[in-house]
């Protein structure tokens, strides 16, 4: 479904927006999962107490979720770029 749209897309001549769309949408991603993990360390900063295992374990568990879902989008990104290579950008060059 994805494939089709994007094909659709650079149909219409409109790729290179669809590229500049991609960008902006994975910066905006990017710093979402960054405050994200800002966020739960500056909350598990202020309660962490000496000797604290447990909220280490807790971070490294958050930041590994996190990262697997931040993988799982980019693998979006890379098909739809993976595309674009092979059709707009390749004629510009």
């Amino acid at each position: 479904m994805l494939h089709r749209e994007v094909t659709r897309i650079c149909k219409m001549g409109k790729s290179d927006r669809l590229a500049d769309q991609i960008q902006l949408k994975i910066r905006d991603l990017v710093h979402g999962y960054m405050e994200k993990v800002y966020e739960y360390t500056a909350k598990t900063d202020s309660t962490m107490e000496d000797g604290d295992t447990e909220t280490p374990i807790a971070f490294l568990t958050f930041f590994r979720d996190v990262w697997i879902n931040f993988c799982l989008k980019m693998q979006t990104f890379r098909d739809v770029f993976l595309y674009l290579e092979r059709t707009y950008l390749v004629k510009v060059r």
